[in-house]
């Protein structure tokens, strides 16, 4: 009877090890998963942060650009809200785009023009 019961502990023991190999192997392809996951995301973060920047200083330069031109408008003589109705923008958006710009910038743009056409500049308002 001995025999038996050892014999029988030791099939109880030889198939608890194989579970664990095979519970310890399966956890290993898991978390292989489970990091393979991750570090998938972590590129994706990267690329989208990437994205994000570059799509950022796009718009950064096209908004300058916008602003250069409405600049250029307002020192051939078109007041902001005209400017605005003419290029479908509202006075919030005109002023935002060209806020960034001290008042000289605008008065020598004028002057230049102004010289250009043989004419003198158009003092301007400061409120």
């Amino acid at each position: 009877m001995s025999q038996t019961a050892k014999t029988a502990q030791q099939a109880r023991q030889l198939a608890r090890e194989r579970r664990l190999e095979t519970l310890h192997s399966d956890r290993a392809a898991k978390d292989e998963r489970i990091e393979s996951a991750a570090a998938d995301v972590f590129l994706g973060l990267n690329r989208r942060n990437t994205a994000q920047v570059k799509a950022q200083a796009e718009i950064d330069a096209a908004e300058t650009s916008i602003g250069d031109a409405l600049r250029r408008m307002v020192a051939e003589g078109v007041a902001l809200d005209d400017a605005a109705k003419m290029c479908e923008l509202s006075g919030a958006q005109v002023r935002k785009l060209t806020r960034n710009y001290p008042l000289w910038c605008g008065l020598a743009i004028a002057t230049k023009c102004a010289r250009s056409r043989g004419g003198a500049a158009r003092p301007r308002r400061r409120d």
